[in-house]
């Protein structure tokens, strides 16, 4: 799905116009999905977690996964009603959902994920506030458990770009 002809002339340290950058990374970020979901149910048996990504593709993909729950936002048909948010929040505060996927525009806002023991980021936001968000809803204040965080990365040249810009 990514043109590669069309990276014709980006150096290691350009990014593309953002025409080829937006589809590249939803590509991107969909051809982790079966990663995701294989590490996620790993993962998910030792410990409760959390699940996010800048795209809803791989999101959607937790549909279907026993013991998961996930939300994709206000402006999607395909993700819950505000009180079936509320009610998948709820379950996994509970302990009845072991994982929790979520976008992540929607899990850095005022959200109570204390639960959660990891997170993994399917992909990141381009904004690293945005990112640190999610990552404070599970890290709140008075938490006791150490929390891991997992990134997702391939060897693409967009994905090792970008990955360098968000962790400088």
């Amino acid at each position: 799905e990514i043109n590669e002809a069309a990276w014709a002339g980006v150096g290691p340290d350009d990014l593309p116009p953002g025409a080829v950058m937006a589809p590249a990374r939803a590509a991107l970020a969909r051809s982790r999905i079966p990663e995701a979901l294989e590490f996620a149910r790993t993962a998910a048996a030792n410990m409760p977690i959390v699940v996010f990504s800048d795209h809803r593709d791989p999101i959607l993909a937790f549909r279907d996964v026993p013991g998961a729950g996930f939300i994709v936002g206000d402006d999607s048909s395909d993700g819950p009603s505000d009180k079936a948010r509320e009610s998948v929040i709820r379950k996994f505060m509970a302990g009845e959902l072991s994982i929790i996927a979520m976008t992540i525009k929607v899990g850095g806002v005022g959200l109570d994920l204390s639960r959660a023991d990891g997170i993994l980021f399917i992909d990141r936001a381009y904004n690293p506030g945005d990112n640190q968000q999610p990552e404070e809803r599970a890290t709140k204040v008075g938490k006791t458990s150490m929390v891991t965080i997992w990134r997702m990365m391939s060897d693409h040249p967009l994905d090792v770009r970008l990955q360098q810009i968000l962790d400088t």
